[in-house]
């Protein structure tokens, strides 16, 4: 036989074996891989490959030693799931449908939590907005009073000025004969 180009699913049907487990088998062996127009990936099987299966089922007793049970391949399940799977399965659904109404519980609290926050962060932005306002009016009446206490300071000192000189004025008239005093 030559070589020739065949599907995972017929590769696998070749093989006797899962269509992943034939994929495995070409990755491994290096198999020259290509899509087809129909856009199915294929593998060139090259002529005179074993394409029998290297697994195969074995025998053994459980641990009681009463029934034997066969090793079976992972992906092909070899009995049939239980009756009480079903039920198994309502369960799990009911205890998932109860998480779930739990979760949307929480996320309607956490909501809830997150207004109230969104409530309380706008409050203590107008608190900011009215304690900057009040900041401003304190900066302007200090900047008034630095102004007043300026002119002050300067008249201060003006008045300080014409108190020297009228001392001086005094101190040099003190200091002139009584006769020059009087006439002059």
């Amino acid at each position: 036989m030559a070589d020739r180009w065949v599907t995972y699913a017929e590769l696998a049907e070749l093989m006797g074996c899962p269509s992943g487990a034939a994929r495995a088998r070409a990755v491994r062996r290096r198999w020259r891989r290509q899509i087809g127009n129909d856009g199915l990936a294929r593998v060139l099987v090259p002529d005179g490959e074993d394409l029998s299966p290297k697994w195969t089922p074995t025998v053994r007793l459980n641990d009681s030693g009463t029934t034997p049970q066969t090793d079976s391949p992972p992906s092909a399940p070899t009995t049939p799931p239980p009756r009480d799977h079903d039920a198994e399965l309502m369960t799990k659904l009911e205890r998932l449908q109860a998480e779930l109404v739990e979760m949307a519980r929480k996320l309607g609290a956490a909501e809830a939590d997150v207004t109230s926050a969104k409530g309380l962060v706008e409050e203590l932005r107008q608190d900011r907005d009215a304690w900057r306002a009040q900041i401003e009016g304190a900066r302007g009446e200090i900047e008034r009073a630095r102004i007043e206490a300026e002119k002050a300071r300067s008249e201060a000192e003006r008045r300080r000025t014409e108190a020297e000189q009228a001392w001086s004025e005094l101190t040099a008239y003190r200091a002139r004969p009584w006769w020059r005093r009087a006439f002059g």
